[in-house]
């Protein structure tokens, strides 16, 4: 969905196009349109100058220049990845949430804005790439590289990776173990920063409840730790483990588990 000059920013049409991509759309303009909207100024230019500005520099490697295209530098402002896209500065973010990776972008001094949305997760650097190769062509860039090649060479050595990360799984794997306790004493309320980790026994079976929203089977790995099967199949790359630590009587006081890039802590209560 790019949206190219002032004049484009009131005239993109609606037809075919949902509710978050026209919510999108409509922010891309905004935000092109510095501050204004229909006309009326909503945010002050001096406010949307200091949204738009480095605010945070980012430490930036020779591989990561070269695999974003970045010659100068790159930086965070409020709400907004700062750098260059073949020396043109560029304002990026990007999110998922359900498996649905989405990436914008805006080229202020070229009024250029750039908006993708993707249904799945199995190709999560499909979004860059296919804003990276619209912005090459509206920028009329010669020889323009195969960004789409270049994310699958990425995506194939990622799920490389992951195959060999589940078979070092497997064989650390310590067969004949069983729980410290009986599966009902692991059930309970645990805090941790993002919520309440509610952990049910139901029919032999523990079932946990991230922060009151998505769930997870509990299954036996070895000793006490169990593997957290997210119940929407859509987190399977998150599927992680969760260990458990006793107290002195043997209840189980506290577990962790790495989520993502982070190590999760839960107390009981």
């Amino acid at each position: 969905m790019p949206i190219r000059s002032r004049k484009a920013m009131n005239l993109l049409p609606a037809t075919g196009v949902n509710s978050t991509a026209t919510d999108m759309a409509k922010w891309l303009r905004f935000q092109l349109g510095d501050g204004m909207w229909d006309g009326k100024r909503l945010i002050s230019a001096a406010a949307m100058q200091e949204m738009h500005e480095p605010q945070m520099i980012l430490a930036t490697t020779p591989q990561m220049r070269a695999g974003r295209g970045v010659d100068f530098f790159a930086a965070y402002a409020l709400g907004w990845q700062v750098m260059d896209f073949q020396g043109h500065p560029m304002l990026w973010h990007s999110g998922g949430a359900d498996g649905m990776p989405s990436y914008m972008a805006i080229l202020p001094r070229e009024k250029i804005g750039v908006c993708v949305m993707v249904n799945t997760w199995g190709a999560p650097t499909l979004h860059g790439a296919i804003a990276a190769r619209i912005l090459d062509t509206l920028l009329g860039t010669k020889n323009p590289r195969d960004w789409s090649a270049e994310a699958l060479q990425g995506h194939q050595r990622n799920v490389a990776r992951g195959m060999e990360e589940r078979a070092a799984e497997e064989k650390a794997r310590i067969a004949g173990t069983k729980p410290s306790r009986p599966l009902e004493n692991y059930a309970g309320t645990y805090e941790e920063l993002h919520g309440a980790m509610v952990i049910r026994h139901d029919h032999g079976k523990l079932t946990l409840q991230f922060a009151g929203s998505d769930t997870a089977e509990l299954q036996h790995w070895h000793y006490d730790t169990f593997r957290v099967r997210w119940t929407d199949r859509v987190y399977e790359p998150y599927d992680t483990f969760a260990t458990f630590a006793l107290d002195s009587r043997g209840t189980p006081k506290a577990f962790e588990m790495r989520l993502n890039r982070d190590l999760i802590v839960a107390k009981r209560q």
